[in-house]
């Protein structure tokens, strides 16, 4: 399974666009992996994950066909993950010939009713799925998680294609006990997870439905006690906020954060990255 990261940041992005914070004046200083878009996920070419503003962009500097993309996940409806109004994009005369239709769309109840105006004729299909609910498509199963985000019932996801298996844990801050115990009974195990790290430096582990750094080992020592992760398990942080990346008053940049997650033996991504597991 070949996972590209599309975009790695919050909400905000970074820099954030009227923003003059530290985090924000570094990263715009240095450029290159310092800057991030909206977070988004392709795997295999043929399957993304959210679907927010930075659809564009993503589409350019990856070289990506977009029209190929056969199945999406979609975690819930915050406008950098659903961005219902580029499905339009999919129709006569916006586009022709597109490699593959229809989309084969999947997320929870809100989701839907956003995309209730898309119609056959933007060339997607959409399913709900239910809290613990497996579906599969185009190879793939996929197991909806319920996130412990401030919003309607998100999703992070438990994905495989028969041979790797991967845990998409984004928007979401330390997820209930119940998660935990699922994953066990089920006896999934991850050979990668990608994980929130909106609140990155900050002091707290559950940062308002993200996580930090904090959280993160956190996240990974209860998966370990699950039984779903362990040593080889690679570890990828994502989702940043500028809110995160302050240390002792300054712009924390993206080798620095590399160096401090290696001792952890995590993986900082940035916009770009890709995986192979």
């Amino acid at each position: 399974m070949q996972i590209q990261l599309l975009g790695t940041a919050a909400y905000e992005r970074v820099p954030a666009l009227f923003c003059n914070c530290p985090a924000c004046k570094a990263a715009a200083a240095a450029g290159g992996k310092n800057v991030r878009t909206q977070t988004q996920a392709l795997i295999d070419g043929r399957l993304l994950i959210d679907f927010g503003a930075d659809n564009y962009p993503h589409f350019l500097r990856s070289g990506a066909d977009f029209s190929a993309v056969r199945t999406l996940l979609l975690t819930h409806s915050h406008s950098d993950h659903l961005n219902a109004d580029d499905f339009t994009m999919r129709r006569v005369p916006y586009a022709h010939a597109l490699t593959f239709s229809p989309l084969q769309v999947f997320g929870n109840a809100e989701c839907g009713r956003k995309l209730a105006g898309c119609t056959a004729q933007d060339g997607i299909e959409y399913t709900e799925l239910r809290a613990y609910g497996t579906a599969g498509c185009d190879g793939y199963t996929f197991t909806a998680l319920p996130a412990n985000h401030p919003t309607e019932n998100p999703y992070t996801y438990i994905l495989s294609d028969g041979h790797s298996t991967l845990y998409y844990s984004l928007d979401t801050g330390l997820p209930a006990k119940e998660v935990y115990d699922f994953i066990a009974e089920k006896k999934f195990r991850f050979d990668a997870v990608i994980c929130d790290c909106t609140a990155c430096l900050q002091p707290l582990r559950d940062a308002g439905g993200h996580m930090s750094l904090l959280g993160n080992l956190a996240h990974r020592e209860a998966l370990q006690k699950a039984g779903a992760a362990d040593t080889g398990t690679k570890w990828v942080v994502t989702h940043f906020s500028h809110n995160g990346l302050v240390k002792d008053g300054r712009g924390i940049l993206h080798t620095e954060l590399e160096e401090l997650c290696r001792r952890c033996d995590m993986t900082v991504s940035y916009d770009g990255f890709t995986l192979e597991i």
